[in-house]
């Protein structure tokens, strides 16, 4: 995926160290968005077990969140994949603006 997205974003001319920054960037913003929309869906009976089991393991709250929002959000592949887009859009519209 990531030559893919350097590719639609048009920065193949980027140095490979400039390449990992945008990539690092993207995958930042892209896990926020995710986890936001995730925590948007959460039933509200469901946040106090999230809330319990974050607490049971902090050190991996990151996996704990991905792993309780597929538990308890119905298709939520299809949440990730489109914040994907939405994200990629956003980097692409901020790269058409610089240009």
């Amino acid at each position: 995926m990531n030559e893919e997205l350097i590719k639609s974003l048009g920065l193949e001319a980027l140095s490979p160290e400039e390449k990992a920054v945008v990539m690092g960037k993207f995958a930042d913003t892209l896990l926020q968005a995710v986890i936001v929309r995730g925590l948007e869906l959460l039933p509200e009976d469901k946040k106090d077990a999230l809330d319990e089991a974050i607490k049971e393991s902090p050190e991996n709250a990151q996996d704990v969140l991905m792993d309780f929002f597929t538990a308890n959000i119905p298709d939520f592949q299809s949440v990730i994949d489109g914040e994907v887009k939405r994200v990629k859009d956003r980097i692409a519209d901020v790269m058409a603006g610089s240009k």
